[in-house]
């Protein structure tokens, strides 16, 4: 078993692009609009580069949006520290079975996920233990 540092809090890491709220900041006494959506990630290529740029040293939180992420090719996650997340519920990965939906290599992940449902992965073969 390897020791592995203290663990800091968890961090959020955004999609590079502008978040979906409809939030206003001009007036208080706006009418009352949709729900803000609680989410950082809507697509394959979201998902790819976020969790791509994450640092292994660092806890990382990624929310979801509602709905079905369509893989158009296995993500690897290598020495990371990711915790995905459903805060508004509806969230499928979905490889069309064509691929595996995460492929985990190296000696250190932390991996856990929160109300999300896997769906039509496809595996050629399994590693021994």
């Amino acid at each position: 078993m390897k020791a592995t540092k203290a663990s800091k809090a968890p961090k959020s890491l955004k999609a590079s692009k502008a978040p979906k709220s409809s939030k206003s900041s001009s007036s208080d006494t706006a009418a009352p609009s949709a729900a803000p959506l609680d989410c950082d990630v809507t697509t394959f290529g979201e998902l790819q580069n976020v969790t791509a740029g994450a640092d292994p040293a660092q806890n990382v939180t990624l929310a979801l949006c509602s709905g079905t992420i369509v893989f158009t090719k296995q993500i690897m996650l290598r020495d990371k520290q990711l915790a995905f997340t459903c805060p508004n519920g509806g969230c499928v990965l979905d490889a069309d079975s064509e691929s595996r939906i995460f492929n985990f290599q190296g000696d250190v992940n932390v991996i856990s996920f929160d109300g999300i449902t896997f769906k039509n992965g496809k595996v050629s073969s399994v590693s021994p233990q």
